[in-house]
């Protein structure tokens, strides 16, 4: 596993052979339905855009990694048996 990303003192990401792994403290005994699967979608904007009239989203996408050049957003959302799924993107920096 390699360390992709990291929010301090809540999050770290890692690139699993392919697949990406996140792992957020949640500072209290786990309980059933704490699991989230993501699912990263090429053009987040859209897909957020075209599924909003679809889906409750928690909030917009916000950034919750990056680099230099661009963000990776997210945002989140219950399907109808309460699981936690959310969406999230690469999105580019405006360049200055």
């Amino acid at each position: 596993m390699i360390l992709t990303g990291k929010i301090e003192g809540e999050s770290v990401f890692f690139d699993a052979g392919g697949v990406a792994l996140a792992i957020r403290a949640i500072g209290r005994k786990p309980v059933p339905g704490d699991i989230e699967l993501s699912f990263e979608v090429p053009d987040m904007m859209s897909a957020y855009e075209t599924l909003q009239s679809l889906i409750d989203f928690s909030q917009p996408p916000r950034a919750v990694t990056g680099n230099e050049k661009s963000d990776l957003c997210a945002t989140d959302f219950r399907d109808p048996d309460g699981h936690l799924l959310s969406i999230t993107g690469w999105v580019a920096k405006p360049i200055r």
